[in-house]
Parts: C-alpha cells; sequence; structure tokens
C-alpha cells in the first residue's frame, strides 16, 4: 500500500481543464469535480481507480461558496454572490467639509457611507472561476505484463513495468509515478483544472446587501 509519504512527494500531473458549465451569481449551486479517465489510459496503464483527492486551490473565493472533499471528489455547493464580482465603486460626501470620496472594492467600512449617491456594479459579465483539484489514482497494470498468445514462435516475455514507461522516477525525492511490482500497482497523482463560468447578476443584490451594511453601522 502506497505510504502518506510517497503521496506527498509525488509531482502531480496536469491533466487540463474540466468544464464545469454556467452559472449566474445568487443562484443555488451543486456540483461535483470528478476524475474522468482518458481514452487511451487503460491500454497504457491498465483499469484504473481513484483512491484519494484533495481540493488544492481556486481564484475565487466567495463566503457563499462551501468545498467539501470526499474520498474521490470534491463538492461544490451554495451560490455566487458580490464576492466573485466585487469590482464595485461607489461615491459619498462628508457632510461636514463636503469632501467628495470615490471608492472602488466591497464591502464599504467607512460609516460616511450613508450619504453614498452613486453606486456602480462590477464593470464585469462574466468571469471564470477555475477549482484546482488533485486525484490520486491507482493503477492496476497486472494485465498488461502478459504477452500476447502466439502459435508460432514461441511469446516474448513480458514487459516490464520499466518498458510500459510506468515506472519510479525517485530524482529529487519526488515521483512521477510510483510503481509497487508486488502488488502490480502503480500509483499517479493527476492535477485536474475545473472550469465554471460564472454570469454577474449581482446588481439584484446590491441595495440588499448594502442595507445590511448600513443598518450593522447603526
Amino acid at each position: 500500500m502506497i505510504t502518506d509519504e510517497i503521496v506527498n512527494s509525488m509531482v502531480p500531473q496536469e491533466r487540463g481543464i474540466s468544464d464545469l458549465g454556467e452559472n449566474a451569481t445568487f443562484e443555488q449551486i451543486n456540483l461535483s469535480c470528478i476524475w474522468e479517465p482518458r481514452d487511451n489510459d487503460q491500454s497504457e496503464y491498465g483499469v484504473s481507480a481513484v483512491i484519494g483527492c484533495e481540493f488544492i486551490s481556486t481564484d475565487v473565493n466567495d463566503p457563499l461558496i462551501t468545498k467539501s472533499v470526499d474520498n474521490d471528489k470534491v463538492n461544490i455547493t451554495g451560490e455566487y454572490g458580490i464576492s466573485t464580482f466585487d469590482r464595485i465603486s461607489y461615491e459619498f460626501k462628508d457632510i461636514e467639509t463636503n469632501e467628495t470620496f470615490h471608492v472602488k472594492g466591497w464591502p464599504p467600512t467607512d460609516p460616511r457611507i450613508k450619504y453614498m449617491y452613486k453606486l456602480n456594479q462590477d464593470p464585469r459579465e462574466i468571469r471564470d472561476v477555475n477549482y484546482i483539484v488533485d486525484f490520486l489514482i491507482e493503477f492496476d497494470f497486472s494485465s498488461l505484463l502478459v504477452a500476447p498468445p502466439s502459435t508460432e514462435v514461441p511469446p516474448p516475455p513480458p514487459p516490464t513495468p520499466s518498458e510500459l514507461g510506468i515506472i519510479t522516477d525517485s530524482a529529487g525525492s519526488n515521483y512521477n509515478f510510483y510503481v509497487d511490482e508486488s502488488t502490480e500497482k502503480a500509483y499517479r497523482k493527476d492535477r485536474v483544472i475545473f472550469n465554471q463560468t460564472v454570469r454577474n447578476y449581482s446588481f439584484r443584490k446590491l441595495a440588499p446587501e448594502l442595507k445590511k451594511i448600513l443598518d450593522s453601522m447603526e
């Protein structure tokens, strides 16, 4: 069985982008980031299965989105909110000095925000959100070690794991693959980027969200 020490030393192999589809802000989502085998995986590595999963990062940390990790997938639930489209700008005055302030970003923290006279939503109409997930894949390559039958000449010896290309690469104490020849299992860490396109409908909630902030400042 592969140890945690070996798993932590494995170099993730980039497996490309997986499309999670399109969604809009403030609409409920319930998605799963799942590893999918490629067409040539079984022929090159044998029967494969996900035996571990780790959420690595995302480029949008929206507090309304919850990420939970199962043994073989990452679940994404909740809704995208104003934090996903936070390039909001607004203007307000200091009624004592008559000074005008032009501010960008959300949420506002200055109590003089109650004197706001202009509010602009994030100008982006859509935004791509990426989730990076690592999967630990176990390959049963025992069937690849069997040479094809031949009636004319003696069959050649079955290929070794090295000849199959699923060898342990221990350079720098990091592994591209780890092979357990005693069990005829090979292990690889695959990194997948899961992409979702989000539409900006946050204008629907700007007014009530602003009211919450103003109420909290009273």
